[in-house]
C-alpha cells in the first residue's frame, strides 16, 4: 500500500513539474489597440456634414495620404466577426463608418499599435484643393503606457486620434 502511495505521489509530482510555467521565461504578451483615426467633419455650426449619401456612394474627390499611399474615401458596409483572442490591426484604407450612435464619420486605420511612429503625417486632400495636416508620433514605453502625440494644422491634440474639423459644404461634397 505504502509502495501505490509513493508510486502515485512520484506520477503527481511528476505531472505537475512537466505541466509547470518555466519561472525563467519573463515574456509577457501585451494585445496593444490598434491605431484609428475619426475625422468629425462639421459645420461652424457644429453640424456633422459626413452624410448618409457619402456613407453609401463614398467620396471620389476626398484623398487621404500617408506613407506616400493615397487612398479615396470609401464606404464601409462590413460586419465583424467574433475575434480570437489576440487581434491583428488590418489596414482598412479611408472610409466612412457610422458607429452606434449613427454619426457618420470618416476613419483612417488601423495601424499597428504595437509599433512606434515618429512625426509621420497624414494629409487630407479636400475637393477645393485645400488640406490638413495630422502629424502624430507614438511610442510604446512600457506595458501598460503609451506615449502619443497629436497635431491638426500645428494645433495641438493632445495624445487623441478623434479630430473635429471644421468645413463647408460645397457641391455636395465636403470642402474648404
Amino acid at each position: 500500500m505504502i509502495k501505490r502511495l509513493r508510486l502515485i505521489l512520484a506520477m503527481v509530482v511528476g505531472v505537475m513539474v512537466l505541466a509547470s510555467c518555466d519561472s525563467s521565461n519573463k515574456l509577457i504578451e501585451v494585445d496593444y489597440m490598434p491605431i484609428v483615426f475619426r475625422f468629425d467633419i462639421v459645420d461652424t455650426d457644429g453640424n456633422n456634414l459626413v452624410t448618409k449619401d457619402i456613407y453609401d456612394n463614398g467620396d471620389d474627390g476626398l484623398v487621404l495620404v500617408y506613407d506616400d499611399v493615397s487612398y479615396t474615401l470609401k464606404s464601409f458596409h462590413e460586419t465583424f466577426d467574433t475575434q480570437s483572442r489576440y487581434y491583428m490591426p488590418v489596414m482598412r484604407g479611408f472610409f466612412v463608418s457610422a458607429p452606434i450612435d449613427d454619426e457618420y464619420s470618416l476613419y483612417f486605420g488601423e495601424l499597428d499599435g504595437s509599433k512606434n511612429y515618429n512625426k509621420k503625417t497624414i494629409t487630407l486632400k479636400w475637393t477645393d484643393g485645400t488640406e490638413d495636416k495630422i502629424v502624430f508620433s507614438h511610442k510604446v514605453v512600457g506595458i501598460l503606457k503609451i506615449d502619443r502625440k497629436v497635431t491638426v494644422n500645428g494645433k495641438n491634440n493632445g495624445s487623441s486620434t478623434n479630430i473635429t474639423l471644421v468645413k463647408k459644404v460645397v457641391n455636395n461634397g465636403i470642402a474648404e
